[in-house]
């Protein structure tokens, strides 16, 4: 990598040539200085002066790209290392990493946005649901003696495996018949029910093919854990991941 006090050569020897280069040298140090220290924009002010004073710096450009890459600003650091490059075959070097890091950051970029939107579409469908998902209220306004309780297993902030799986993943159609059904729960109706686990695990079967498995947290509230599928999924694994999603929400509750 070129030295931050390296020189272009040039056919003027003027004193006040060597002047300006020996001022833009210092510029680079101290740019590299602070640019060492997370001031990238300090540094990229010692630079872009620097560039002023010799225009034909590649060590400017180089450290300058350097500074920007600090920044996040991918698109600018390579224009930068490229122009260093174009001055400085030892810069051109620098190409080789900037171009893999910035595919990188793009790509933890895109998958932020996209972990965000997952986020946004957990939260609609929590309110599609009508649920209150962090402690157990009534589901709704009027409610009748039989009224029952439905929270969400949780299993990170603003993570619920059963709405992310069923809510979120799902067709429309699944996802009103799962609603439906749930609602039908919230007034005391478990429809096609049975035990499937001692532990209090059951399974509500849907004539579609659907499968809800829940628990009883007491006489007027239920734990919605896992979905299943007729159709696609294993049963000895629907209710191993049932269970054991039952088993660490008894424990949270402790």
């Amino acid at each position: 990598m070129p030295n931050p006090q390296h020189e272009i050569p040039s056919g003027n020897d003027g004193n006040s040539a060597n002047a300006a280069r020996t001022t833009a040298a210092q510029l680079i140090a101290s740019g590299r200085a602070l640019s060492d220290a997370g001031d990238y924009d300090a540094a990229i002010a010692d630079y872009d002066r620097a560039i002023a004073l010799n225009p034909d710096d590649a060590a400017a450009y180089y450290n300058r790209g350097l500074a920007k890459a600090g920044k996040g600003d991918y698109d600018a650091a390579i224009a930068d290392c490229e122009r260093a490059g174009a001055l400085d075959d030892e810069c051109a070097l620098t190409l080789t990493l900037l171009h893999p890091l910035r595919a990188e950051i793009e790509q933890l970029q895109r998958q932020l946005t996209e972990k965000e939107a997952e986020s946004q579409r957990m939260r609609i469908a929590l309110r599609n649901m009508s649920s209150e998902p962090c402690r157990p209220t009534p589901a709704h306004a009027g409610a009748k003696p039989d009224d029952v309780t439905v929270v969400y297993y949780q299993n990170g902030p603003e993570y619920y495996p059963f709405i992310y799986e069923w809510q979120v993943k799902r067709n429309k159609e699944s996802q009103q018949r799962i609603r439906n059904a749930i609602g039908q729960m919230r007034q005391g109706n478990f429809g096609d029910s049975k035990s499937v686990y001692a532990a209090g695990l059951f399974e509500r079967r849907l004539r579609s093919g659907e499968r809800i498995y829940y628990a009883r947290a007491s006489a007027t509230s239920v734990v919605i854990l896992h979905g299943g599928d007729k159709g696609e999924t294993n049963l000895d694994r629907d209710i191993a991941i049932a269970l054991e999603r039952w088993n660490d929400y008894q424990q949270q509750q402790r």
